[in-house]
């Protein structure tokens, strides 16, 4: 597992390097006199860990509203602020789950939609 864990550190994949040593940790903890074994471990881990931070990337998109933000519009004007707000909670063109599903398998990096 340190093994696994160094090799990862060395392409610079600190989550799971960190991983390995986090098992690592765990495993030392079942061995009689492995206390400084267990200490140098979450030395390494604590310094991946600071790592981690150092690799993360942002990233900037946006969303188009405005379509949704004109229907809201047309479907509330004029309306009391009583029937405003339950035709707000019930509008229906609410994105459904299946295709807000679709959208992010259809992206390139699933993880930031």
């Amino acid at each position: 597992m340190v093994f696994r864990a160094e090799q990862n550190a060395a392409s610079a994949n600190y989550i799971a390097a960190a991983a390995f040593i986090k098992e690592a940790i765990v495993y030392f903890g079942n061995i009689e006199d492995s206390e400084s074994k267990r200490a140098e471990l979450k030395e390494k881990l604590l310094e991946y860990q600071s790592k981690i931070n150092e690799n993360l990337e942002a990233h900037e998109f946006s969303i188009d509203l405005t379509d949704f933000a004109n229907k809201a519009i047309s479907l509330i004007m004029g309306k009391s602020k009583e029937e405003a707000i339950l035709t707000l909670a019930f509008i229906e063109s609410v994105p459904k789950k299946e295709a807000i599903r679709q959208n992010v398998l259809k992206t390139q990096s699933p993880l930031l939609s």
